[in-house]
């Protein structure tokens, strides 16, 4: 399966890249919240994160 093409603006890849604290991203309806939140999440797994410990509320 493979994933949508989504154009991630600079404060985003800031979002996805973060490492030192929990994550929590606020914006209105449609700012892609919750893809910048999946995309980080992968990341995490990609660099070796165990997926049992992260948590997604959105």
């Amino acid at each position: 399966m493979t994933r949508p093409q989504y154009e991630f603006d600079l404060e985003q890849r800031a979002a996805i890249a973060h490492r030192d604290k929990p994550l929590i991203l606020q914006g209105a309806t449609g700012t892609g919240k919750t893809v910048t939140l999946i995309e980080a999440a992968i990341d995490r797994v990609k660099n070796g994160a165990n997926p049992d410990s992260i948590l997604i509320l959105a």
